[in-house]
This record gives C-alpha cells, sequence and structure tokens, in this order.
C-alpha cells in the first residue's frame, strides 16, 4: 500500500488572515478525505476478514466430511454414565421416610458418582484414544483444505493478515492525524480575529508613518515563530542564526510595501544588504536565486506573494 504524504500546515500561528482562510477551506477538505480514506480502508479490512472467516467455516465443514469415518457415534456410554446415579437418587427418595432434609448431601454426591463410572468406561474402552486419532485428523484435514482454499485465491493466510494489520495500522495513523487536523481547525477563528488585529495595527503604523518602528515590531514577532536551530535564510537557502537575521520588506517599503507580517520576512544580513528597495524578482535575478523555489519558500511561511 502506497505510503500517504500528510498535510503540512506550516507555522500557521504566523500566517496572515489571508492565509488563514485558505488554510480553513484546505483543512476541511482534508479532513473530508481521511474521512473518505477510512471508510476505504475500513471496508478493505471487512473483506478480508470476511475471506478468513469463511474460510474457517468452509475448511471446518469440508474436514468434518472428510473424517467422518472417524467419528464416534451415539455415546452410550456416558449416557448411561449420567443416568444411572440420578435414577438411583430419585428412586432413593421415594422410599419411606426418605426426604431431601436428611439426604441433601445426595445431590453433591450423584455427579461425582457420575464421573467416576465415565473415568472407568474411559478406561475400559478406547473411546478417550478414537477421541484423539479423530481430532488429530480433523486438525490435519482442516490445514489441508486451508492450502488449497487460500492456492485457488492466489494468495496465502499470513499474507491477508499482514494485510489486515497494515491496514489497522493506517488507520490508527489516519485517527491521529485527524485529530491533529481538527485541533488545528478549532483555533482558526481565534488566529483569525488575532491575524486581523495584527493587520489593522500594522496598518495604522504603517499609515502614521512609523513603517521603520513597526519593522521592529513585526521583526520581534517573527523570531517567535523562528526554530532558532534550524533556520535557513528563505532567499539564499543558507543556514544562519537567526538573532542575527534582519526583517526584510518582501515588496519595498520605497515602492509602497507595509510593515505586515504577510510582507516580511527574517532573511540574512547579507542578503538583506544586496537586496535593499531591490523588488524580489530583480533581486533574485542579480543573486542568480531560483524565483520560484524562493516564492515556495515564503509561501511555507505563510507570506503573501
Amino acid at each position: 500500500m502506497a505510503k500517504r504524504s500528510r498535510f503540512n500546515v506550516g507555522k500557521y500561528g504566523a500566517f496572515p488572515y489571508g492565509k488563514l482562510k485558505i488554510l480553513e477551506k484546505e483543512l476541511d477538505k482534508e479532513i473530508d478525505n481521511i474521512i473518505d480514506l477510512k471508510e476505504n480502508l475500513e471496508k478493505k479490512k471487512e473483506d478480508l476478514e470476511l475471506i478468513i472467516a469463511q474460510e474457517i467455516n468452509y475448511c471446518r465443514e469440508e474436514a468434518k466430511n472428510n473424517v467422518k469415518h472417524l467419528e464416534r457415534g451415539f455415546d452410550f456410554l456416558l449416557i448411561v454414565s449420567l443416568v444411572l446415579p440420578n435414577a438411583a437418587l430419585i428412586y432413593f427418595w421415594t422410599l419411606p421416610n426418605v426426604s431431601f432434609a436428611n439426604s441433601w448431601f445426595l445431590i453433591i454426591f450423584s455427579p461425582m458418582v457420575s464421573g467416576f463410572i465415565d473415568n472407568i468406561f474411559s478406561f475400559l474402552t478406547t473411546r478417550d484414544q478414537d477421541n484423539e486419532k479423530y481430532q488429530k485428523a480433523l486438525r490435519r484435514a482442516q490445514n489441508k483444505i486451508a492450502i488449497n482454499y487460500y492456492k485457488k485465491k492466489r494468495t496465502s493466510k499470513k499474507s491477508i493478515e499482514k494485510k489486515i494489520n497494515n491496514i489497522f495500522k493506517e488507520i490508527i495513523e489516519l485517527d491521529k492525524e485527524e485529530e491533529f487536523l481538527s485541533s488545528v481547525s478549532q483555533k482558526l477563528p481565534d488566529l483569525q480575529e488575532r491575524a486581523k488585529q495584527r493587520e489593522r495595527v500594522a496598518k495604522i503604523e504603517a499609515y502614521e508613518g512609523r513603517i521603520r518602528d513597526g519593522s521592529k515590531i513585526v521583526r520581534k514577532r517573527l523570531l517567535k515563530s523562528v526554530e532558532y536551530n534550524n533556520w535557513n535564510c528563505p532567499y539564499c537557502n543558507r543556514k544562519k542564526t537567526p538573532t542575527k537575521a534582519v526583517a526584510d520588506h518582501i515588496y519595498p517599503v520605497s515602492k509602497g510595501g507595509l510593515s505586515t507580517l504577510q510582507n516580511m520576512v527574517l532573511i540574512c544580513n547579507n542578503c538583506n544588504e544586496k537586496k535593499s528597495d531591490l523588488t524580489l524578482r530583480i533581486f533574485c535575478k542579480q543573486q542568480n536565486y531560483n524565483y520560484n523555489k524562493v516564492i515556495d519558500r515564503l509561501e511555507e511561511l505563510g507570506k503573501d506573494v
């Protein structure tokens, strides 16, 4: 069964409002896909389990027919061992001066007598040996029929059980993924409201001419969402130290860019000096960077580019 790639929500806590709305639709769609996939896997699992259940019933009946000649008929001795003590007990109670009050102990004694008589019959006859012989022949016949049964289906019981086990594990993984995505989905309304507030504040700061001051605030917010031990500059894609990173306006301030989370990104100092007030496309062209890959990395960070 092909391994399914998990849905990547990214660093959704730092996403702008527009990106969060898109994520909300994608999450709903992905959760529906997981539910459908789980239903299909459950159906496959039931079909495989049915094959094994049918095999067990079929082999049992066929094996019984094959070894029917070894099966003991009506066990007269067993009936005798059960009837004799109970008949004697009933007869004893019909005698004068005998009641349940003074003969209750016989109720306990009667099964013991039945067991004793049955053991004597077993010792004097070949009943137990015949039964053991029958059970062994039955098991051999079942195993032989089972092999032929799965040969016709071009598979084996072990292979089917392995498939069932793999499906069961995949369903568990899907349950975990569905639970995680559902938890993210529940957080989105609050995150969207916060993103709106951040964007309103950022726009006000920009319109009031405090763009550079706003950049410092955004830089602090961006630093909170960075993995310090595993951070690469999204422009040059080289591993750097995030504490020395600079908050860059993807769309330059000189061309109307705002100090908002979706227009700002942490980059290394070297890329910041080279980019200056250039547009992203011109900067990538001058530095021989793959523009499309840079765009992909920025979109993974929740930037509108």
